[in-house]
């Protein structure tokens, strides 16, 4: 790039009205290096580098590198008085430095700019009533400031600038919930003086924080104060005593822009819950009931009860403001809030309220509830979710029933009681019950989970004459499915077995084959040689359950008949379950019919 003495600021005016009357100033300065210097004298229309120090002049020296040794390096500046020349100044863009028009002055006007960077001015003079403005310039990276053109008259410039536009630069969109926020400001033309102060925020405490840009366009970036949980219109306003001022010096005086944007920020609450105990989350409509979410308050037993506690949670970045009523339950009978929320109170952004529900059921069987949190949560109101609880009652014991056999009396020496419970337990076996009545006990059980078949067996029943009952033994562990145990071992109806076990005789005379007697029956001998003796063989069986014991059999009433010998049994003792012994009776026949009489044959036999 190279510098011009002809760029006319674009929009910008200044001075009086030129005289066109007079000869125009349309020198050209040749570029120049570090170390050079040019005189343009708008008397003789002439630039020339090391030209002759004739007044009146405008000087302009490359001391970039500081070749001049001065305090500072950069684009110097300087004036020396003569006919015609006043009101010389320049403006690198942060306002109007004046020229002094000195002679000789030793402390020229200082634009700095270092090695290799890219700097620019407008300079502006009057001469002979006529004002013009050139600019002086340099590229990045080359430290020379390059060739001018004409020098160019200026018009006046008396119009203050305006605000073209306020609009969203960052965010760009309307509604945010940013902490931070910039607005772009547009002018329409270059001014200066642009700084923080300048600027207000609207509808906030947060204030201008920082300004960046150049030129006619700037960015405001408005932070701090309540931003971070408003909720509310945020804009740009001009502050009372901004400074702003075109590169004319005209000041900023309509504060108003064409077009004024502002942010609406919206901060919201966040309502979550979760289970005090492990954190779990529990979501707004929430119908799911388990114990890791602590909505599952498990079974309890009638009559007792069990708390649960919840997080009440604002994980959004405003205040959550509680509705009132802020805590209801729909079931009341089996669940009572013991710690719950304040209606109307607030909880703050990060912050959680403790809520403690108790679960004390009136009656058995499954009950739930529905929480409903009220507040200004704007998707979440109301925030419900379920909960739920089981009331148990313990177990008691309907029945104790005869199975097998189902009759009583019995002799069996297996007895099966039919066990029914009023609910489903758990934990039955052979320990829990014990046999009245009998040395016999518990030796099986089957069934479940609210009916067992309990069978008994072993011991004196093979022998035994008695009743015999199921009872509980005092170390038994039945409970029901939740856990509760059996305490009351009573049963609703208690039914035992009367056991019978008895002797039953069979007498057969089996040595002449003649078969079996009957009890007061009649063994006919048919014809007989009299004075013969017989002998009849008797077999006694023993078909019962119990031992048989027999005395010896007599005879009473013999007619026609001597009876010669009756033996004693075998044994006097017949096993029971078909055990025998036998005995043997000898007769001699008389003439004529025979009849005798066996009147007693001691046993001790049921029939």
């Amino acid at each position: 790039m190279g510098w011009s003495l002809c760029a006319l600021l674009a929009g910008a005016f200044w001075g009086g009205t030129p005289n066109q009357a007079q000869a125009q100033v349309t020198a050209t300065c040749p570029a120049m290096s570090p170390g050079d210097f040019a005189i343009l004298r708008p008397d003789a229309n002439t630039c020339v580098v090391f030209g002759t120090d004739t007044n009146p002049n405008i000087a302009i020296g490359n001391n970039i590198g500081n070749p001049f040794a001065l305090p500072t390096g950069g684009i110097l500046f300087g004036a020396e008085p003569g006919p015609g020349l006043s009101n010389v100044f320049y403006n690198a863009g942060s306002g109007d430095v004046t020229i002094p028009i000195i002679e000789a002055n030793p402390n020229p006007e200082v634009l700095p700019c270092g090695l290799n960077a890219a700097c620019s001015a407008t300079v502006f003079f009057t001469f002979s009533g006529v004002d013009y403005s050139f600019m002086v310039s340099t590229a990045a990276g080359t430290n020379t400031i390059g060739s001018t053109s004409t020098p160019v008259v200026v018009v006046s410039d008396t119009t203050p600038p305006t605000i073209t536009s306020v609009v969203r630069q960052s965010p760009s969109t309307a509604t945010t919930s940013n902490d931070t926020l910039t607005f772009r400001v547009t002018f329409d033309e270059d001014v200066q003086n642009v700084d923080v102060t300048d600027f207000n925020a609207s509808g906030t405490t947060a204030d201008a924080t920082s300004v960046t840009g150049a030129a006619s366009v700037y960015d405001v970036t408005v932070s701090g104060g309540d931003l971070a949980a408003l909720n509310g219109v945020v804009g740009l306003t001009f502050d009372g005593s901004q400074n702003i001022a075109d590169l004319a010096g005209n000041g900023l005086t309509n504060t108003t822009p064409s077009t004024n944007q502002t942010y609406t920020v919206s901060n919201p609450p966040e309502l979550d819950v979760r289970n005090a105990a492990d954190n779990a989350n529990i979501l707004d409509g929430s119908a799911s009931v388990t114990v890791p979410l602590g909505t599952d308050f498990g079974s309890i037993e009638v009559g007792s009860n069990t708390v649960r506690s919840f997080r009440i949670e604002n994980n959004g970045i405003g205040a959550l403001t509680l509705g009132s009523p802020a805590l209801q339950i729909s079931n009341t009978t089996d669940f009572t809030i013991v710690g719950g929320l304040t209606n109307s109170g607030t909880i703050a952004p990060g912050s959680f309220n403790t809520i403690s529900i108790r679960f004390n059921p009136g009656s058995e069987g499954t009950k739930t509830s529905i929480v409903t949190i009220r507040s200004d949560d704007s998707d979440e109101d109301p925030y419900t979710f379920t909960i739920q609880g089981i009331g148990e009652t313990r177990p008691t014991i309907t029945s104790v029933a005869r199975q097998a056999p189902a009759s009583s009396p019995t002799s069996a020496d297996t007895l099966t009681f039919r066990v029914t419970f009023d609910k489903d337990v758990q934990n039955v076996d052979v320990t829990d019950f014990n046999a009245s009545g009998t040395t016999a006990d518990a030796t099986g059980v089957t069934g479940g989970p609210s009916v067992y078949d309990v069978t008994v067996s072993g011991g004196d029943l093979a022998a035994l004459n008695g009743t015999v009952g199921l009872t509980f033994d005092a170390a038994q562990d039945i409970q029901s499915l939740a856990g509760l145990a059996l305490t009351n071992i009573t049963p609703g109806s208690n039914e035992s077995y009367s056991v019978i076990n008895l002797p039953e005789i069979e007498v057969a005379e089996t040595g002449q084959g003649q078969g079996a007697l009957t009890d007061g029956g009649t063994l006919a001998q048919g014809s007989q040689a009299a004075g013969s003796p017989l002998t009849l063989t008797f077999t006694v069986t023993n078909t019962g359950t119990d031992t048989l014991t027999l005395a010896t059999a007599t005879a009473s009433s013999p007619s026609n008949v001597t009876v010669n010998a009756i033996s004693a049994p075998g044994s006097l003792s017949v096993a029971p379950g078909g055990g025998t012994t036998t005995f043997t009776l000898q007769y001699t026949p008389r003439a004529g019919w025979i009849v005798f009489l066996w009147s007693e044959f001691h046993q001790n036999a049921a029939g």
